[in-house]
């Protein structure tokens, strides 16, 4: 890898920011957090840094995931890997996330090995050759 991924994870939540960023301080990567969509957006309209991968929490105050994703995806940034972090397990809600268009659908998980786990799947995907659909959006432990 001759460039280090960026990263974005935008929660409202400190505890999982937190959480985030304990398990990728130990990663070969660059990441960036935020406490409000607002701020994310802003920075990725105005970068540097242009994140690889956008991880986002769903239920949020002022900007939720969902809206973050419309925003993204009607942008110049629509091709932003986009990659819900969120608690919601719901087949409805992680059906909204693929139509809105989200890349991938990651159920937060309780253990830094788990979460590790979960980002390293996410930074060996192929980007630009992958199709989200039934059998690949949701990720599996």
């Amino acid at each position: 890898m001759s460039e280090r991924i960026t990263l974005f994870y935008v929660d409202d939540d400190a505890d999982d920011l937190d959480f985030f960023k304990e398990v990728t301080d130990g990663m070969d990567v660059k990441a960036f957090f935020f406490n409000k969509g607002e701020e994310m957006l802003k920075q990725i309209k105005n970068p540097p840094p242009e994140p690889s991968v956008v991880f986002l929490d769903l239920n949020m105050p002022y900007k939720t995931g969902y809206e973050i994703i419309e925003e993204l995806k009607e942008s110049a940034y629509a091709n932003i890997p986009l990659v819900v972090f969120s608690t919601a397990g719901d087949h409805t809600v992680v059906q909204q996330c693929q139509k809105l268009g989200a890349s991938l659908y990651i159920k937060k998980v309780s253990s830094c090995k788990e979460l590790k786990k979960a980002i390293e799947f996410t930074l060996d995907i192929d980007w630009t050759n992958f199709n989200p659909d039934g059998s690949n959006f949701l990720y599996k432990k």
